[in-house]
């Protein structure tokens, strides 16, 4: 179970899980963000924001394992998925 700190969702892409490691990988460099991982799972981080994703088929699973405490989740979700779109 997620603690406070912790929050997980999925997103639908378009696409095949190649072509989506290769948008999340440029839209966190737009972002200076660090992604690392494969066409299965990985993790990242930016600006105190730290977590991993799951893909499986034309699902991703993101998980934020440690957020900053003043960031608003809902800001947080947004942002990550501006990456995993």
């Amino acid at each position: 179970m997620a603690t406070p700190e912790q929050k997980s969702f999925t997103h639908t892409f378009d696409g095949t899980p190649q072509d989506l490691l290769a948008r999340a990988r440029r839209q966190a460099q737009s972002f200076g963000a660090s992604l690392i991982g494969d066409e299965e799972c990985g993790a990242f981080t930016a600006y105190g924001v730290e977590g991993t994703y799951r893909i499986e088929k034309r699902t991703v699973t993101v998980k934020i394992i440690k957020k900053p405490f003043v960031a608003p989740w809902n800001m947080v979700e947004d942002s990550i998925t501006k990456i995993f779109r």
